[in-house]
């Protein structure tokens, strides 16, 4: 009982704190920020040209959904890093446009590759999951290690 007032408690306070229309409050080193102002381009750089080139190298061995839950939470945490202040709602709304215009771009291109909606469920689901680890990261790091 004791540890289920506990989960209640913590689980109360880490949504009570939630506010997706506030900057993130991320972490503020200035090394890591940089890194990701850096690395943020090249990725998607890199993930336009995965989703317009035919075929994907690699990509029969596992599911494209997968491919792209995963490559959309990495674009995430990159923006994220990058831009700590910004809103997660406007974020999101930014990295979901940007991966449904590139689904767009695959029909409409004809370039072997077809639009799928699925496929742009996958990546805002790989972006929420990203927001929400994020969101997790932050909140330990300004609640539970600011206690300690």
């Amino acid at each position: 009982l004791h540890t289920a007032l506990l989960y209640q408690k913590a689980f109360t306070l880490f949504f009570s704190r939630l506010d997706f229309t506030r900057p993130t409050a991320a972490p503020r080193a200035r090394g890591f920020r940089l890194a990701a102002i850096i690395a943020l381009p090249l990725y998607l750089a890199l993930l336009i040209y995965l989703s317009l080139i035919p075929v994907v190298p690699g990509s029969a061995e596992i599911s494209d959904k997968v491919l792209h839950f995963v490559a959309y939470g990495g674009l995430t945490a990159l923006a994220a890093a990058a831009w700590p202040k910004t809103r997660l709602l406007i974020l999101f709304l930014i990295l979901s446009a940007a991966g449904a215009l590139l689904e767009f771009a695959q029909g409409a291109l004809n370039l072997g590759r077809m639009a799928s909606i699925q496929d742009q469920i996958a990546n805002m689901g790989g972006i929420a999951m990203a927001l929400a680890i994020w969101i997790f990261l932050v909140w330990i790091k300004t609640t539970v290690l600011k206690k300690s």
